[in-house]
């Protein structure tokens, strides 16, 4: 939509990249504070282990991300 002036000097527009933005960031905080509150509650906080995340899965999943995550970049780079 084009960017719209009301009497009250205000501009309001809408983008769906806007939207996203604000779905992407709302997500990132409710995963956050999610695992902030079960570290809390639990009481595991020291538990957290990142090489153990980088070690667990498969070499498999980790060629298949990689592959996907080519693929899908280059499409949406090229739209």
């Amino acid at each position: 939509m084009a960017y719209e002036t009301t009497s009250s000097g205000r501009g309001y527009s809408f983008s769906i990249y806007g939207y996203f933005n604000w779905v992407i960031r709302l997500t990132i905080i409710a995963v956050v504070a999610w695992a902030l509150l079960d570290i809390v509650i639990t009481g595991s906080l020291k538990n957290i282990n990142i090489a153990y995340l980088l070690e667990a899965p498969s070499p498999y999943m980790w060629a298949s991300m990689g592959v996907s995550l080519c693929i899908g970049l280059s499409v949406f780079g090229a739209a």
